[in-house]
């Protein structure tokens, strides 16, 4: 069977792949000359191989003595076990004009953000979390669809070390409230609503619903995204976001 499609020696010498290579040259002064024979390497050297992963994949943080340590089955492997670090620092570490998010609406509206602003948005929704007592260890949820604030939120969250959970915003009141119940959070994020098959679905009553059967929810915070203008009068605890 002949080959559907080979790179270029061009594309091949800019790959990440060829980058890791020259990389393990540099650092251990090791040459391989095909695929197979890095693989077998890094089976052979497991230790080894994930420590020049975290260094060349930039993960910002301590990675400890040991990259990788052995167990009876796969399942009983750890991989840096003493490794401490906030997965949004490294996410957002390279805050320049690049896009970070491509957002395209079901209605037709486009959303782009750069890698800066959202750092920006992630610092400032960090911010008010902390304002609003949000630590380490705290629970915060969304009822939100797949947008940007989305990813802003989840990582302003984790950026204060503490635990994010979502639902979709097509469930149920009782659905939502069975699962976040669970976790007892301190501050709801939410969207106003979501658009499905060219039909927009308003959630402000589920809302209202969910905040007034989860008495640890301190702020319901709420983002326009179908609904216009918005209204959160019936919502307890509510708040649009950018007051938040």
């Amino acid at each position: 069977m002949s080959a559907i499609w080979t790179p270029s020696r061009q594309r091949i010498s800019a790959s990440n792949f060829t980058r890791f290579q020259e990389q393990l040259s540099s650092s251990h002064g090791l040459v391989f000359d095909s695929y197979n024979s890095l693989h077998a390497w890094s089976v052979a050297e497991p230790d080894a191989f994930w420590s020049e992963v975290w260094d060349f994949c930039g993960f910002v943080g301590d990675k400890g003595e040991t990259a990788f340590r052995p167990g009876a089955s796969i399942m009983e492997c750890s991989f840096f076990p003493e490794a401490q670090l906030n997965v949004a620092e490294t996410l957002l570490k390279n805050a320049d004009g690049r896009d970070a998010i491509i957002f395209h609406a079901e209605e037709g509206r486009r959303v782009v953000w750069s890698r800066a602003e959202l750092r920006d948005r992630v610092s400032r929704i960090a911010a008010a979390l902390a304002a609003h007592g949000v630590t380490k260890g705290n629970c915060v949820a969304g009822i939100v669809p797949n947008m940007p604030e989305t990813v802003a939120a989840a990582l302003a969250v984790a950026a204060l070390g503490a635990v994010w959970a979502s639902c979709s915003p097509d469930f149920g009141a009782d659905a939502i409230c069975d699962r976040l119940s669970q976790i007892e959070p301190k501050i709801l994020f939410a969207a106003d609503g979501y658009s499905y098959h060219g039909k927009i679905f308003d959630i402000r009553e589920k809302l209202r619903i969910v905040t007034e059967s989860l008495p640890t929810v301190e702020k319901t915070v709420v983002w326009p995204h179908v609904l216009q203008p918005e209204d959160l009068d019936g919502i307890p605890k509510a708040e649009p976001l950018e007051s938040f």
